[in-house]
């Protein structure tokens, strides 16, 4: 195992996972501390099944223990003072819960990359020796390689990193294209491989001076020369001209900028208005900002993004049977607006770096995760996982949502593992609930197509070959609040439909025994005796109340079980609030 402490959100831990799950090399992952920087119960929800749905396990939550004097608590605490349950802790003992449901398949289940994923070069040398300020608290800079990934993952590519060693290892076999963020140390025999596996068809991306520096520090050209690109001469603006210029943004200015402080600069790239390129055809207008301004000149390929001057700001280059494209501005910095902060969020900022780098992958022939039927904006924050597939052929998809409110349902397209039999039904899991809704899809060029139900913050998929038995809740007249959880209150009654679904090819009989918070009642303990076919299903009622008197605030467990001579399935509880109004 491989194990470790995480204190971040969304595509942030996204990468911090993928980043691990690279360096463990098939190790299983624990987390044995985390929690997010804030109080948002979406951001905590999708967050834990991002973690969830790369294959993590064993996620310990901070802090839920301490009690309520511990001098973090404000910050970190699941609980209020007098140990009520916050927000999130309703929406992590809701997943957890659906963890349990789908066990059986969790347990022996692992990630099965339906194509190969893009890799980002990391390095610690060059981590070690940026003069760049950094940007987080911890560690990376300006040029970061997170928004990369979220770049990325937001136009549905699977992500991985690989590392110089990785590289001499031979795994450049495994990764669909390499981007090196901010890259500027990288082995002689890495670059040599680098560039043979470019030559056969391989892909990558670079800003800055991709290896212009061994390990040791030398000098070197070679993985420079793939991008197509050498450094450019520059002439020093005189002083008084500068400060004489009527200028106040533009070639004056930018021919004042410092090399050695890049990361204190900014500069705007755009369309090359004359390129008749695929990738410049198919991104139409476009520009965006980002920081640093490398002074390149092309010397292989085609110019396909300009800034001032008209000098290369994006070359595209053929490599023997692979492609590279170059970027002349800091990669990990740029976003789709003007040279201001105000402007470098998804707010304000539109998608043209992403557009990019889309663009160039797709014409290099660089296959994607999953495909969207939703307008531009909501499938950019939408993320879809590899499947986590076990020993029966089952397999988990998970989706997280990080836009603002709930997605409709819409067409998706799933790319499926070479050998993995695709599944005999298919169920989708509503995060918050426990029912599970079969899904209509169909099998079409060795992927699934469907039309997915709408959901929050997270769902998932559950595809079934052989398994124990499923079982379905729903809560017909119950009102669901905070974290999409049923809220029940004092002196309640409602219905409760439990639905077996027999998902094996064999005949199972038993019975749905109800397990509820003591106190609380119901209108029978047992279900009558229930024969199900193979692959079919059957539906029984129960009827529950609540107390008369709600103490205090909690999250109550409401639990169903189906057992037989033959078969049971894994315990299936709704996670419920539990309050006085």
């Amino acid at each position: 195992h491989v194990a470790w402490d995480a204190y971040c959100a969304d595509d942030y831990l996204g990468a911090e996972v993928d980043l691990i799950h690279s360096l463990g090399r098939g190790k299983r992952m624990l987390v044995r501390e985390w929690n997010t920087h804030n109080q948002d119960v979406a951001i905590a929800a999708r967050t834990y099944w991002t973690m969830f749905g790369k294959g993590v396990r064993g996620i310990s939550l901070f802090q839920f223990h301490e009690g309520g004097a511990h001098d973090s608590y404000p910050k970190w605490g699941l609980t209020h003072r007098d140990m009520s349950p916050r927000d999130k802790l309703g929406a992590f003992s809701d997943q957890m819960q659906e963890i349990h449901r789908i066990e059986n398949v969790v347990v022996d289940a692992v990630r099965r990359y339906p194509r190969k994923p893009v890799a980002i070069f990391y390095n610690k040398v060059d981590m070690t020796l940026s003069k760049a300020p950094l940007s987080s608290s911890w560690g990376e800079g300006i040029d970061t390689p997170y928004h990369v990934y979220e770049m990325l993952r937001g136009r549905g590519y699977p992500m991985t990193f690989i590392t110089d060693r990785q590289i001499r290892d031979g795994l450049l076999a495994d990764v669909g294209a390499v981007v090196f963020v901010d890259a500027q140390h990288v082995s002689s025999e890495s670059c040599d491989r680098v560039i043979a596996w470019v030559e056969r068809g391989g892909v990558v991306i670079g800003d800055t001076w991709p290896g212009a520096h061994t390990e040791l520090g030398h000098r070197q050209d070679k993985l420079i020369e793939l991008f197509g690109i050498r450094s450019r001469d520059r002439k020093q603006v005189d002083r008084i001209k500068l400060d004489e210029s009527p200028q106040g943004y533009g070639e004056m200015t930018v021919a004042a900028i410092n090399p050695d402080t890049l990361y204190n600069t900014v500069m705007e790239t755009w369309q090359q208005w004359d390129s008749d390129h695929p990738v410049a055809r198919k991104l139409g207008n476009w520009m965006f900002s980002g920081y640093g301004a490398m002074p390149v000149e092309c010397t292989a390929g085609e110019v396909i993004g300009m800034v001032f001057d008209g000098h290369p700001g994006v070359v595209v280059n053929r490599i023997g049977q692979g492609h590279s494209l170059y970027v002349s501005t800091m990669l990990g910095s740029l976003y789709g607006g003007s040279c201001t902060r105000y402007e470098w969020d998804s707010t304000h900022s539109d998608l043209s770096p992403a557009r990019l780098l889309d663009a160039f992958l797709e014409f290099a022939g660089v296959a994607k995760l999953a495909a969207t039927g939703l307008p531009e904006r909501q499938a950019y924050k939408l993320r879809v996982e590899a499947p986590l597939v076990d020993d029966a052929q089952n397999a988990i998809v998970t989706l997280v949502s990080y836009n603002d409110t709930s997605l409709p349902a819409f067409p998706l397209r799933l790319t499926w593992p070479s050998g993995v039999q695709p599944p005999r039904k298919l169920f989708m899991l509503p995060g918050g609930s426990r029912e599970a809704r079969e899904v209509a899809f169909k099998v079409v060029d060795g992927g699934l197509e469907l039309q997915m139900p709408g959901f929050n913050t997270h769902a998932t998929l559950l595809g079934v070959n052989q398994s124990v038995p499923l079982l379905s809740l729903a809560f017909p007249k119950a009102n669901r609040g905070v974290a999409d959880l049923v809220t029940l209150t004092p002196g309640t009654t409602t219905p409760i439909e439990v639905t077996v679904h027999n998902v094996s090819d064999r005949p199972v009989a038993g019975q749905v025994t109800a397990r509820l918070p003591e106190g609380w009642f119901h209108d029978r303990d047992v279900s009558p005796t229930l024969q199900i076919a193979p692959w079919s299903s059957a539906t029984v009622s129960f009827t529950i109340q609540t107390p008369s008197v709600c103490a205090a605030k909690r999250v109550r467990p409401v639990s169903f079980l189906f057992k037989g001579p033959s078969t049971t399935s894994m315990p299936t509880t709704a996670a419920v609030w539990w309050q006085a109004e």
